[in-house]
């Protein structure tokens, strides 16, 4: 079992904590388009199912992008390594 360096293990926490912070600033925008539009209302509906269809059809590709761009950066780095 191999462990993380103390360089890489500060890079995660560094990586956490932007992503901590990156979710919070888009709560709180989310949650600024709804203040003081939560009636009980068709309109209130109609916004609240377009923002939870947009978000939730964007999310995965998103999460694949940024997946497959990780991929090919430690792919890059490893054969960057190997050639030292």
């Amino acid at each position: 079992m191999k462990f993380a360096s103390p360089e890489l293990q500060k890079a995660r926490g560094a990586w956490m904590a932007m992503r901590f912070m990156l979710g919070a600033i888009l709560g709180f925008v989310f949650g600024l388009y709804f203040v003081g539009t939560l009636h009980e209302t068709a309109a209130t509906f109609a916004k609240v199912w377009a923002l939870s269809f947009i978000v939730g059809y964007a999310a995965p590709k998103i999460w694949t992008a940024k997946a497959d761009a990780l991929v090919q950066s430690v792919k890059v780095a490893a054969e960057g390594g190997s050639n030292q």
